[in-house]
């Protein structure tokens, strides 16, 4: 299988939409009240693309016999405010939306995106990459994990129902 990495491209709005839908519809799945991805899916392509663009990041599309297969948002965020007070300043890339579509986990897809992530950062002189992942994606943190990323913090959430 050959697998290329290339930047998004408009003709990859429709897979980026039903890659964001299938993901949201996962993450679901970690119990938090979220919204079905097919109604979500619009609204947060467009924030995408629209943050990417603002925070001077990149949309890549991993292709799989001329088919979009996953897909990767980086964008450039400098340190918080609250980070300043307890960290040296430094901007990082944060990788908002990794996801790769169901026959196609496991081949390496989602190490060769990370790799893209890795090398826009070392173009650009930023020493880090951040992202976010739910605590019961087991996966998803193992092969972060393997591929250098530490566990910094941890967000904790509690529902309250009335």
């Amino acid at each position: 299988m050959e697998i290329l990495i290339r930047t998004y491209r408009p003709e990859d709005e429709n897979p980026f939409k039903q890659s964001i839908a299938q993901l949201q519809e996962y993450e679901r799945g970690f119990g938090i009240d979220m919204l079905p991805g097919d109604e979500m899916a619009d609204a947060w392509f467009r924030y995408t693309i629209e943050e990417t663009k603002q925070k001077g990041g990149e949309i890549y599309v991993a292709e799989v016999d001329n088919r979009a297969v996953g897909f990767m948002s980086l964008r450039v965020e400098p340190s918080s405010a609250e980070e300043d007070l307890y960290c040296k300043p430094a901007t990082s890339v944060f990788v908002y939306d990794l996801h790769i579509s169901p026959g196609f986990r496991g081949n390496g897809i989602g190490k060769r995106l990370l790799s893209k992530a890795d090398e826009y950062a070392v173009k650009r002189n930023i020493p880090y990459i951040k992202l976010q992942v739910f605590a019961g994606n087991t996966h998803g943190r193992a092969v972060y994990q393997a591929l250098g990323y530490q566990e910094v913090a941890v967000t904790m959430v509690k529902q309250i129902t009335n």
